[in-house]
């Protein structure tokens, strides 16, 4: 994600909150050893796994690049990776206003959940996974095919998947959404 990135890059362009200049080096070599197990995106059938989501507008927004690499008859987790191979990786690094960047959408790493407000802005066929945004527990946004996971700080509910469908399963159930086990 965006805190793992900003280490493995090495460079400014990549730097967001979190960022201790102290364990830089130690953690550049560490991901730079183990680079290979790293990825923007992960697709089972049609099920995508990214950070923080990927915006249709943002992925519309990088159409010339993918054309230029001849992409555009892969799939879509084929294109992320090959694209992040490429001169324009950094493109990834686009954060919105919603995160304090200067883009109207970010990129799979940076990507808002408040930046989703429409069904047209997710991708009818592909079920997203994605964590970014601490939420309460997982849940679906309304009338959208995005689940945001990102809830450790609350509860440890996770969520799992059998025959094809998303479930939930909390490990603790006596904690309650705020943190705090119950009397």
């Amino acid at each position: 994600g965006n805190h793992d990135i900003q280490y493995l890059k090495g460079s400014p362009l990549w730097r967001c909150s979190g960022y201790r200049e102290r364990y830089a080096a130690v953690q550049y070599r560490i991901f730079k050893d183990n680079e290979k197990l790293f990825k923007y995106v992960h697709r089972i059938d049609n099920y995508l796994f990214t950070n923080a989501g990927l915006h249709k507008e943002w992925w519309n927004s990088t159409e010339p690049l993918r054309k230029e690499f001849n992409l555009t008859e892969l799939s879509v987790d084929e294109q992320l990776h090959l694209l992040a191979s490429t001169r324009y990786e950094e493109v990834f690094s686009d954060c919105s206003y919603h995160r304090g960047g200067r883009y109207p959408f970010g990129s799979p790493l940076w990507c808002d959940l408040k930046e989703f407000s429409r069904p047209d802005q997710t991708f009818e066929d592909l079920i997203q996974i994605v964590g970014h945004n601490i939420v309460g527990k997982p849940f679906k946004k309304h009338n959208m095919n995005i689940w945001y996971t990102d809830c450790l700080d609350t509860v440890a509910e996770f969520l799992y998947i059998e025959d094809n469908e998303i479930k939930t399963f909390q490990i603790k159930p006596e904690v309650t959404e705020l943190g705090r086990r119950k009397k």
